[in-house]
């Protein structure tokens, strides 16, 4: 599926906690940015979904979900 359904589906973003610095050597100017971010989706407490990393994502833009977080184990 593309990222655009995942978000029509309403899977939420969550940015990785690294973050990468970059300062513009001419103009001092400095940016950071997540190095990757993912999908989640509860559908209820103990079922989920989670997405593959945004530095996973086939050549073709295609994600895939696995089941994430399930109580009781399944």
């Amino acid at each position: 599926m593309t990222e655009k359904q995942l978000q029509l589906l309403g899977f939420k973003r969550e940015d990785s906690s690294d973050t990468i610095t970059i300062t513009d050597t001419e103009t001092g100017e400095t940016t950071t940015d997540s190095s990757f971010y993912y999908y989640t989706h509860d559908v209820v407490i103990g079922f989920g979904f989670i997405s593959c990393a945004s530095d996973e994502v086939d050549e073709t833009g295609q994600w895939y979900v696995e089941l994430f977080d399930t109580h009781p184990n399944i």
